[in-house]
Order: structure tokens, then sequence, then C-alpha cells
């Protein structure tokens, strides 16, 4: 059984969206833990909780909620007051372009020696610290096909309101973290430890501090 091409070839650089692909991407094993709950999401998006005081669903079945369905003005601010409130997401799409284009090469590459794979990362997923408290946290990388790589440390947030880390030294495996001395119980934070080797091949663990 063959199969139909149903786009004819394209230059080298051009991209066709669709929308399917991002709905799984979230599920994909590259240590940004999308799929738990809380965590700020990953390559398919960010972690979002309906907030039923703005969000309006026209899809719902609920005929006592029709009167949601009537778009006002003052609903409509609500809705911009609380996207003010969101970070600026990061810039995802290299990463999942190249590791999508590297599993695609997998699969008509023979010999695992002869492809590329993502760094392998190694550090703890969570922590306890207490509020205003200088910590030290430690990865380490092996790197399957012995590529140069690079790291970086960064705080994973959705929200500008969020208690800041403070990060040293973000670009080394061992980095000093300061806690905010504001950081509530029931308040995580999330540090991401990300490396990617010389192809842009990427790959990340999530550390969830909290006190």
């Amino acid at each position: 059984m063959g199969y139909i091409v149903w786009m004819p070839k394209q230059e080298k650089g051009s991209w066709l969206g669709e929308g399917d692909t991002g709905t799984f991407m979230n599920l994909l094993d590259n240590g940004l833990n999308a799929i738990q709950d809380g965590f700020p999401g990953g390559w398919g998006g960010r972690y979002y909780q309906p907030n039923p005081a703005t969000d309006i669903n026209p899809f719902s079945n609920d005929t006592s909620k029709v009167k949601d369905l009537v778009i006002s003005a003052s609903m409509l601010k609500k809705m911009d007051e609380a996207k003010e409130d969101l970070t600026e997401f990061p810039n995802f799409f290299p990463a999942a372009q190249a590791d999508f284009a590297t599993r695609m090469q997998w699969s008509v590459t023979k010999e695992y020696k002869k492809a590329n794979h993502a760094p392998i990362i190694n550090t703890i997923s969570s922590l306890k610290v207490k509020a205003g408290s200088a910590i030290q946290v430690q990865a380490s990388v092996k790197e399957p096909d012995g590529d140069q790589y690079e790291v970086k440390w960064w705080q994973f947030t959705n929200s500008k309101k969020s208690p800041q880390l403070i990060i040293q030294n973000a670009t080394n495996l061992q980095t000093a973290v300061q806690i905010p001395a504001n950081l509530e119980p029931n308040q995580p934070l999330y540090l991401v430890v990300e490396v990617k080797d010389q192809h842009q091949l990427t790959n990340y663990k999530t550390i969830k501090i909290e006190l």
C-alpha cells in the first residue's frame, strides 16, 4: 500500500501551518512536563484554566448560560484584563520544528550513530525551599552523539505577578538561585534547564520549587 502526496514539493524553508499538531505537542516527553497539572505549558502552548467570570463557551449545551453568549463591553474588558497579566510565551517554534525534522530523518536512517539525538539531562524534579534563601542547583548532560551543546537556566511562568527567581551563572551546569522573599505557600515556581546541541536539537528539565 502506498500513499498520496497531496501537495507539490515546496521550496526549502517554506512552511504550512495547520491546527491538529499543536493539540498533541504537549504530549512529547521533552522535559517541560506540559501535561502535568499546574505546569506552565510546553511546545503546544501555555497551561490554561478557564475562568467562569471571563470565559465564553459558544458550544455549551447548558441553556441556562445562553445569556453568557452575549459579548458585552464589560465582558471584553474582563477578558482584556485577564490577558494583561500573561507573560510573553517562550518561542518554542524553532525547537519543535528541529525536533520534527530530526524525527523525520530517523525514519530514513538505518544506523543510530548516523542520526542526531537530543541531549539527555539529569537533575532533580522538585525542591523545597525557604522564602528569601539562596540555593545551588546542578544538572548533568549526556550528549548521545558527542555534539557540543549550550546550557540555559530560566524561569517559566505565565503570570507577570509571579515572584521572580534571580538566576546566576545561567549558562553553566551549576547555577545559583535566589528565592524571592515574598514567595508564599501553594505558590510553586518553575525553574527550567534547557540544553541545545549544535544542530539546534533541544531538551529540557523542569524543577518545581515551593515552600
